[in-house]
């Protein structure tokens, strides 16, 4: 009942962004946050969005993933120049020191493919930026052009299909994706876990 009254909330919330001249700038600005911060549930927003407007839905997506990438580069900077302030301040007391160092591990090898499926790991996408930029100098695969290259397609091939799907059914199944947003954000997340399961199977 209470995931039921959230999605509602979040609808009726994308609702009135879609009405203005705001939905744009907030699915950048989400974007962004995750990008560098912390996760934020651009999925659910750009969903909701596009559903409300099918046929801005790739606009939306362009948003989302610009966004998405801009925040990625602002924290392969901070990784990259203060990562013992990161590591200390910001990674370690939110507890994920020990995806720090798993991560890590696996960067040594596949960092390009994990990088570029960063968006269906259960890791928060941001770790993947400041790890990339700490790893700058240390990672023989890792420089500037091949970190755009893996970050840029990394937020397409996750956005990308929300938008397809949204553009080309988005009029037909509206309706019943708003009576019944949350259970399609369950089926999306269980999606979203078996491209997990899909993403480890090959890289690793």
């Amino acid at each position: 009942m209470e995931n039921d009254q959230q999605s509602r909330s979040l609808f009726r919330f994308a609702r009135v962004i879609s009405e203005s001249t705001s939905a744009n700038l907030v699915l950048f600005v989400l974007g962004t946050v995750e990008g560098f911060i912390f996760p934020m549930p651009i999925d659910e927003s750009l969903i909701a969005l596009s559903v409300i407007n099918p046929k801005r839905s790739f606009r939306y997506m362009t948003m989302a993933v610009f966004g998405s990438v801009l925040g990625g580069f602002i924290a392969f900077g901070i990784g990259h120049s203060a990562w013992p302030f990161v590591l200390e301040k910001v990674i370690e007391p939110i507890g994920w020191a020990g995806l720090t160092v798993e991560t890590i591990e696996k960067y040594q090898t596949k960092g390009f493919s994990i990088l570029l499926f960063s968006g269906f790991m259960p890791v928060p996408f941001c770790l993947f930026n400041y790890l990339a930029g700490a790893s700058l100098n240390s990672l023989n695969w890792l420089d500037i052009e091949s970190y755009a290259v893996a970050l840029w397609f990394s937020r397409v091939i996750k956005f990308l299909p929300i938008s397809l799907l949204v553009y080309f059914f988005g009029e037909r199944i509206s309706p019943a994706l708003e009576k019944y947003f949350s259970k399609f954000l369950i089926g999306f997340g269980v999606l979203l876990f078996v491209m997990f399961v899909i993403t480890n199977w090959i890289i690793f």
